[in-house]
């Protein structure tokens, strides 16, 4: 909670400010340029303002979730600066006298949802206390519950938790009550369970920006004098990525007949379009790989199996040289090292046999929403592109895919071909049965199946052997 130093002297500390007084306030702060007032009150660095401002300029988003993702500002940090504003009074929510009209604006099950309370009105708006700024789309659906305009007041997660408990008791809700709140949710539908996903995912204590090294290879492979040697020269000066990039080219899993021990050389037989993918790929398991309850050399060995058998599918269907495909395969399961983070004991409950929809109900279940919601909000924080946020997203259901569709159908076929489950290939034809209309869209004959699957599990052996040699 917010602590009493910031209550004027003299005052109360109980006795809440007046509604009319506190409103004013909020309009007021929020009007301003909150990431130029963050730095004049020296807060953050100019070039961390800098640095957000073009991260906000190239992917949109509000300033602040900008300044918290790249670890420029922290939540208490930024509540205790709003707090030096002159006038603003406590936002701590314990010292608040929240009547039953505010409270009953929304449901208990919105207010967990959106991580959000409601804490102040002033005639047509509405002013809510919340622990991660929601974007417009999400503003607005507040807006359409509430029938108000609303105005926002970042507080910290533990505050909102606390108040949310006090005032919406889960055990409270009557039958009357939790219909109304039923009604609302079929309402909103999926925008509802995404915005809870990016709520737990934002929330993620880990989730730093991605290293400058990747931001200049993706600009020097887009660049139009961009070379082969241009790139291996920004790579080799990150050591740890230029070794993973040897590591991948020299994996049985990408397929190389010979050893590659050259840095220029491996780039030159990736393209540079696929090397900025697997330097993407790699370096966002790396940064989840630090998460507590990942168990890195499983997850990566099933990453890297996935992108294998994608390799396999893209050439089957005719599109060998398709950028980014074996990156999508590395990355398409990033959802269920989010779900370990945010709910351990629930992921624990889930059945480790279960595979498709079967997964994605049981997450749904127990969680409250599926790895493929996690990873998909995670790949739009770090604003990862299309061809790897989309499979991420529709691997299951890929004829749901509105945009890089080709790789999506190729990540859903590649991720059946994981769960292969002997060595025996005509033993496992049957991962293809639920696939016949991506097997279709893609081209693929079902009678090159059979090699396809003999391929993959020919690699995955070479590169199981060639892990246990190592160890």
């Amino acid at each position: 909670m917010v602590s009493s130093r910031h209550t004027p002297a003299g005052k109360d500390k109980n006795k809440p400010m007046p509604e009319s007084h506190r409103s004013a306030l909020l309009r007021d702060a929020a009007k301003r340029r909150i990431g130029q007032l963050l730095r004049a009150a020296g807060r953050i660095s100019q070039d961390e303002l800098d640095k957000a401002l073009a991260v906000q300029k190239e992917r949109g988003g509000e300033i602040i979730d900008i300044l918290f993702s790249l670890g420029c500002l922290q939540p208490n940090d930024l509540l205790d600066f709003l707090l030096t504003l002159p006038g603003l009074g406590p936002a701590d929510f314990g010292h608040l006298d929240i009547g039953p009209e505010l409270i009953g604006l929304i449901s208990g099950e919105i207010a967990r949802a959106y991580q959000v309370l409601p804490i102040d009105r002033h005639g047509r708006t509405v002013v809510f206390g919340c622990a991660t700024v929601p974007d417009d789309a999400e503003r607005a659906r507040l807006e359409e519950i509430v029938g108000a305009r609303v105005q926002l007041l970042q507080c910290t997660p533990e505050d909102v938790d606390a108040a949310i408990a006090r005032y919406y008791p889960e055990e409270a809700a009557d039958d009357e009550f939790a219909s109304a709140s039923s009604r609302t949710l079929e309402g909103l539908g999926a925008p509802l369970r995404l915005s809870r996903v990016a709520r737990l995912v934002r929330r993620l204590t880990s989730l730093p920006a991605l290293p400058e090294t990747l931001h200049q290879v993706r600009a020097a492979v887009e660049s139009l004098d961009s070379s082969v040697r241009s790139v291996a020269d920004i790579i080799s000066l990150d050591p740890p990525i230029a070794a993973k990039i040897l590591s991948v080219a020299n994996s049985a899993f990408y397929g190389f007949a010979q050893p590659i021990h050259d840095l220029v050389h491996a780039i030159s037989l990736m393209g540079l379009r696929e090397t900025y993918g697997i330097v993407l790929s790699t370096t966002v398991i790396d940064l989840v790989s630090k998460w507590k309850n990942l168990e890195y050399r499983s997850f990566w060995l099933e990453s890297m199996c996935c992108a294998a058998a994608a390799r396999i599918c893209a050439r089957a269907s005719g599109r060998r040289g398709l950028p980014g495909i074996f990156a999508a395969g590395l990355l398409h399961d990033l959802g269920r090292a989010a779900l370990l983070e945010i709910a351990p004991d629930a992921c624990a409950k889930i059945d480790p046999g279960l595979t498709g929809h079967e997964l994605l109900d049981a997450e749904e279940r127990l969680i409250g929403l599926s790895h493929t919601e996690a990873g998909y909000e995670l790949a739009r924080q770090w604003g990862l592109p299309p061809e790897i946020a989309a499979p991420i997203r529709f691997h299951h259901d890929p004829m749901r895919a509105t945009e890089a569709r080709e790789h999506v159908a190729i990540i859903s076929l590649a991720d059946a071909m994981v769960y292969a489950v002997t060595d025996n290939y005509a033993e496992n034809l049957h991962v293809f049965d639920e696939h016949q209309e991506t097997l279709a869209f893609l081209g693929i004959d079902p009678e090159v199946t059979e090699a396809m699957l003999a391929e993959y599990l020919s690699r995955r052996q070479a590169a199981f052997d060639e892990t246990s040699e190592n160890r």
